[in-house]
């Protein structure tokens, strides 16, 4: 297990042996410099030496950065600012769009009142990050970014975002069958009385559709 944590103006890496559940997690490297809020952390299918890279997006005052350690020995390297109009932080994921063997990156952040979803070709690591589709309204904190098995057999699943709006946690989706399509709010009231940021994940209740908040 790894977590990924702010402490002052810093991210913390923390790790912890699965082989041994009692044992006390343990302190990794730091990284980062004038970090204002939380990170959002992948491993992504980018292999060194047997060992997937760490893939860290994370709010520098109005700056989201991208950090990525490979785990090859070469340690965490600033990659990129992925926007400069940030107003808190991002959710990161790895998508079923393929190029050159791997999949894109893809993440949600708010700017303003609104959520903006960027992506970045993994065929070209130096290649800057596109800024796809601007979309929902009244945001006030940070999403959290998943893509389902809705609607895979066209391809590809959907992505999933929810973002606290005011007192209401709100829901929105994009059908992938064509990734023109735009996002959208979802069909079902938005839940009521949450006005922090929740974390969404899809679990195997309910059948395909069995999406969890927390």
């Amino acid at each position: 297990l790894e977590v990924f944590v702010r402490e002052g103006d810093h991210i913390q890496h923390y790790w912890h042996d699965s082989g041994l559940p009692n044992s006390p997690w343990r302190r990794g490297g730091s990284f980062g410099t004038g970090v204002t809020g939380a990170p959002s952390a992948i491993t992504s299918d980018f292999v060194t030496g047997g060992h997937r890279a760490f893939e860290v997006v994370v709010p520098e005052g109005s700056n989201l950065v991208h950090y990525r350690n490979d785990n090859g020995g070469g340690g965490w390297q600033r990659v990129q600012v992925i926007t400069t109009t940030a107003t808190g932080p991002a959710s990161l994921i790895q998508t079923s769009f393929q190029s050159g063997g791997h999949g894109n990156l893809e993440l949600v952040a708010r700017e303003g009142s609104q959520l903006v979803h960027y992506w970045h070709d993994s065929a070209q690591p130096n290649a800057p990050w596109g800024r796809a589709t601007v979309f929902g309204s009244g945001i006030t904190g940070a999403p959290s970014l998943i893509q389902s098995d809705i609607g895979a057999s066209s391809g590809h699943g959907n992505f999933e975002v929810v973002a606290p709006a005011g007192g209401n946690l709100v829901h929105y989706w994009k059908n992938n069958a064509n990734s023109a399509n735009p996002w959208a709010p979802a069909a079902e009231p938005p839940i009521a009385g949450v006005n922090s940021p929740a974390s969404l994940i899809q679990t195997a209740a309910g059948g395909p559709a069995g999406l969890e908040i927390s």
